[in-house]
């Protein structure tokens, strides 16, 4: 992928072409978008209102025609069901988890060495399928409801509306297959009970052991801002710099859980979230589910604005325990490299 470019100010166009060939050669069924690529922007007129939002979408369906325009803006006469699935690891210098602490490689090695113990350990990576539910604008309850068409009752399932700095962390630190947090949000914050905030580096000093974090909170999915200049070429203004959003680069860069994040890139929440999870109960993996999810949605004109972070070929029913397959050499190339990939 050296033809590639990166960085989010460059052109999206060139990866969904590269995508687009791929799949004509193979038939592809998803897609990890790994590291400081560029991301694609969408103009959209909904709730009376106008979003400028970021989505994946633009990478999962490979077969309309669209432009891109200026600021990375991409529009189509029309909205196909996306094609393949999509998750994104982004984890890049100088934002979310702080540069020189540790270095950028060892952060995506350390995600990748959780995604291959997911599927080595099998189902008990999953934690007892425990999960919790915390909100910090009441109906705890009604969200818990939703979450037990994935996990249903009698399966452990705690709960709180309200939650300090010092119980949310409680939380974060318990082992749980999955977290729902839904409460007051921005790009910097969560609004905690009793006045105090959540920041994103809370996540990074966390003893994480949530495998999936699912935020029904506005902007915590949201990575990217705009610069008046492109600091490498300053007579190219207004340019569209790549920010990985802190929430999701300390949660996926964490020594410890913290394999997949589903967030919001606006202002905004999951839409119709039930429907996602009966797709993921039904088997299949991660990526997929949320492909089927939004195609539902788009058919129905709702924006997609919802963000998929991990990886996507991950699956949610009993993953079967297994070996890394590679040859000699390449295990001592992972070696040397230091890649965090994990043999039996």
């Amino acid at each position: 992928m050296h033809a590639v470019p990166g960085g989010a100010g460059n052109s999206p166009q060139p990866i969904r072409e590269y995508l687009r060939g791929l799949n004509a050669r193979f038939r592809l069924q998803g897609v990890m978008l790994i590291g400081d690529l560029p991301i694609a922007w969408y103009a959209q007129r909904h709730a009376s209102a106008d979003l400028l939002y970021t989505s994946d979408y633009y990478f999962m369906e490979l077969e309309g025609n669209w432009s891109v325009g200026p600021l990375n803006v991409v529009s189509g006469a029309s909205k196909p069901p996306p094609t393949v699935a999509a998750g994104r690891v982004f984890i890049a210098s100088g934002t979310g988890i702080i540069a020189t602490r540790p270095p950028v490689t060892e952060l995506y090695n350390r995600f990748l060495g959780k995604a291959v113990a997911y599927r080595r350990q099998g189902e008990s990576y999953r934690q007892g399928r425990k999960t919790a539910v915390v909100s910090n604008l009441s109906y705890a309850n009604v969200y818990a409801g939703h979450l037990r068409n994935l996990f249903p009752a009698p399966l452990p399932m705690d709960q709180q509306d309200g939650a300090t700095v010092a119980q949310y962390r409680t939380f974060v630190e318990s082992p749980y297959d999955w977290l729902l947090y839904y409460g007051h949000s921005d790009s910097g914050q969560h609004q905690m009970a009793g006045g105090g905030s959540w920041n994103p580096f809370h996540y990074l000093e966390s003893a994480v052991k949530v495998n999936t974090f699912q935020f029904e909170s506005c902007a915590v999915g949201s990575f990217a801002w705009r610069t008046t200049a492109d600091p490498s070429d300053p007579s190219s203004p207004a340019v569209v710099k790549a920010m990985s959003d802190a929430f999701v680069s300390n949660i996926l860069g964490n020594t410890g859980r913290g394999l997949t994040v589903f967030a919001p890139s606006i202002p905004g929440f999951f839409d119709d979230m039930v429907r996602f999870f009966n797709f993921l109960a039904g088997g299949g993996t991660y990526g997929d589910a949320f492909r089927r999810w939004m195609a539902a949605e788009i058919q129905e004109n709702d924006p997609h604005y919802m963000m998929h972070f991990g990886d996507p070929f991950l699956s949610f029913r009993t993953v079967p325990p297994s070996k890394y397959a590679a040859s000699f050499w390449d295990r001592i190339q992972d070696l040397l490299r230091r890649r965090g990939i994990y043999y039996e």
